[in-house]
């Protein structure tokens, strides 16, 4: 049972996943060749610079498609669901409510883990190229925040949606 509402969320969201992740790599790759711009403009001394002195990060524009993800990701698997009243069906299976929604919510976060990795590895990618490895532990530490806040629009997006009242 709980293989077939995996199964189910997957058939419902496949489009649309394939959709961000192409989306989200589409626009890491953009920052990525941004940043090569700038090496190819600048040298490593003006790029350095910009970075200590006036806290300039390349990858700061990506803080907001963890945002955008985590909420259509939570429309997109609720909304059809809550407004055919289709919600009420997995609710009266023999797994519980409780078993239902978690299985739901687990199916949603791993696909919205899968759609942010690549971007991530991609800036890793960048940063083990073009940066010293001390300066992965400043990507980890900004690109956290957003990723978790991702996650959080997630939840409170299903949280609005599941409980209309």
């Amino acid at each position: 049972m709980t293989l077939a509402l995996f199964h189910k969320e997957w058939i419902k969201l496949r489009l649309w996943w394939t959709l961000m992740v192409v989306a989200g790599i589409a626009f890491a790759l953009f920052l990525f060749f941004k940043l090569r711009y700038v090496y190819t403009v600048n040298d490593s001394i003006a790029v350095w610079n910009a970075w200590i002195t006036k806290a300039w990060l390349w990858f700061r524009a990506y803080q907001y498609a963890p945002l955008v993800l985590g909420v259509a990701l939570g429309f997109l698997q609720f909304l059809p669901e809550v407004q055919a009243h289709r919600i009420r069906l997995v609710l009266h299976l023999p797994l519980g409510e409780t078993r239902a929604v978690a299985i739901h919510l687990l199916a949603g976060v791993i696909l919205l883990t899968l759609a942010l990795l690549p971007a991530l590895l991609l800036f890793t990618i960048a940063g083990i190229y073009y940066f010293p490895a001390e300066w992965l532990y400043n990507l980890y530490t900004v690109v956290a925040p957003p990723l978790l806040v991702g996650y959080g629009e997630y939840f409170a997006v299903s949280a609005i949606l599941l409980e209309t009242n």
